[in-house]
């Protein structure tokens, strides 16, 4: 199994959901300040650009400095702010009442210090999935500059974005979109490789070659009939050791993993295209229609008919053929 098959397998995961990554703000904060993000079904991510400020979570107060980036996975509450006794306004109200443009905001009417914080979110194309990579990220992913100067790519990748963002040329959006992507990658890569052998699920079993070999041959084809036995054949190796090293590196028995990936792969063919669920059934490797609804239901909490139905309810606020949803922050 060599790095470039490993890498395809990220790939092929990555787009399971279509992740896709926005920028809100670029804010330009004056002590004293603050703000309070509410819960989120998306991924929230902060670049902290110019200055320093912290960042508190639960019982978990962060300080953060230039360089730094903060991914919170799961979308949780969290404030930012110059200090802990600061004023915490809440995010949305503070939008709402400056706009939502692209350029940097003001935040804050005092005269202390400055900070500048790049601040944005990775949604999702499949209403309320979860994306396999954010499944097994900690609550708070960060990343300090002196770790970001260690790695080239990545410390580029948030100068282009910072770059890119506060320009208005020609495709700024359209490059803006494509560095979020990278950096989403890249911020995967940082994080897997300060963890722990089996420590990071999936990602980190990408580096165990058998491992790797045997999640790439799931992602060829899922809608092979597998059983472990046949795939420790397919690799050259015991069906023990091949059921040992994957339980150790990812967490789930090969056989459940394929269930989650097929699952996932379903419910892009029920959101994208109009094919029956006959056929999207059998195309991830299930002869019993009964059997792919009740794993959809298990994986995406309800039913895939029900599930085609509320894309489709998605699809229509997101291009304004339908009145207005409840406002939403990241929408």
């Amino acid at each position: 199994m060599n790095e470039g098959a490993a890498h395809d397998v990220l790939g092929r995961v990555l787009e399971l959901t279509h992740l896709r990554g926005r920028i809100y703000c670029h804010s330009s904060a004056r002590a004293p300040w603050g703000l309070c993000v509410d819960a989120s079904a998306d991924a929230v991510f902060h670049l902290i650009t110019a200055g320093t400020c912290w960042l508190f979570l639960g019982e978990q107060r962060v300080a953060l400095g230039p360089g730094d980036v903060v991914l919170l996975p799961r979308g949780s509450a969290h404030a930012l702010a110059d200090h802990a006794r600061s004023r915490r306004m809440p995010l949305a109200a503070w939008l709402a009442a400056r706009g939502t443009v692209d350029h940097r905001m003001r935040l804050g009417d005092g005269q202390g210090a400055e900070t500048e914080v790049l601040c944005g979110v990775y949604a999702f194309d499949v209403p309320g999935a979860r994306h396999p990579a954010l499944r097994v990220l900690p609550e708070l992913v960060h990343i300090p500059a002196k770790k970001t100067r260690g790695r080239p790519d990545l410390a580029e990748t948030i100068a282009g974005l910072t770059r890119e963002h506060d320009r208005a040329d020609l495709g700024q959006s359209l490059v803006v979109s494509r560095l979020l992507d990278v950096l989403f990658v890249q911020l995967l890569r940082a994080w897997v490789d300060d963890q722990p052998a089996g420590g990071a699920g999936w990602l980190g079993a990408l580096r165990d070659s058998l491992v790797a070999a045997a999640l790439s041959r799931l992602h060829e084809d899922l809608a092979a009939p597998w059983d472990v036995a046949t795939l420790a054949a397919k690799l050259g190796t015991s069906r023990p050791t091949l059921a040992r090293r994957f339980v150790a590196e990812v967490g789930l028995s090969p056989l459940a993993y394929l269930t989650q990936a097929r699952m996932h792969e379903a419910a892009r063919w029920v959101r994208e295209t109009d094919r029956p669920l006959t056929e999207i059934a059998e195309a991830v490797g299930y002869t019993s229609v009964s059997a792919f609804n009740r794993a959809f239901h298990r994986e995406h909490g309800m039913p895939p008919g029900a599930f085609r139905k509320q894309g489709a309810a998605h699809d229509r606020r997101e291009a304004g053929d339908d009145a207005p949803a409840a406002p939403s922050l990241f929408e």
